[in-house]
């Protein structure tokens, strides 16, 4: 076997017992993959077509390579909070609701990504986050959200991110 030879057979039993000693203590071993509303539909997104999207994953196999987030970027809430300071769903474009839509999205054997900003809008003018944190946090975690998306587009001050258990 020449140098050249030796030098990749070793690297490759060098990578083997990198991987082979990873430690298993519960993270992931690959980054969060699936699929962003924002690239291709910005704003033009409903329930129609998340659906689609989610069953596309589920049908085309690429669930089973690990493609299993379905995640809604800016547009899915509406303008403003409810009558109770809670954020909800456009209702032209979302008419069943946001928790609606994760059950079916798990009901595939998919994950549920939702977006927000810490601002006092999101990125596209919708209702943000700022001082609703922990309000936000709780409706998230009702909706069966798995993945959770901050931007910071209008965020009026230097935030920091507080963990709350759910």
């Amino acid at each position: 076997m020449n140098t050249l030879g030796y030098v990749s057979v070793c690297m490759l039993l060098a990578m083997g017992a990198c991987l082979s000693g990873a430690l298993e203590n519960g993270l992931i071993r690959t980054p969060p993959m699936g699929w962003s509303t924002w690239n291709k539909f910005h704003c033009g997104i409903n329930e129609t077509l998340i659906k689609e999207m989610a069953d596309a994953l589920a049908s085309s196999g690429l669930s089973k390579a690990g493609y299993v987030y379905v995640n809604l970027d800016d547009c899915w809430m509406a303008a403003e909070r409810n009558s109770t300071g809670y954020l909800q769903a456009d209702a032209t474009t979302f008419p069943s609701g946001m928790k609606a839509l994760g059950d079916y999205i798990h009901g595939k054997g998919l994950k549920y990504g939702l977006y927000g900003d810490p601002g006092t809008m999101t990125c596209q003018r919708r209702a943000g986050n700022e001082n609703h944190e922990k309000i936000d946090a709780l409706t998230y975690a009702e909706y069966g959200a798995d993945y959770f998306k901050y931007d910071s587009c209008y965020a009026s001050h230097d935030y920091q991110l507080h963990a709350y258990m759910v």
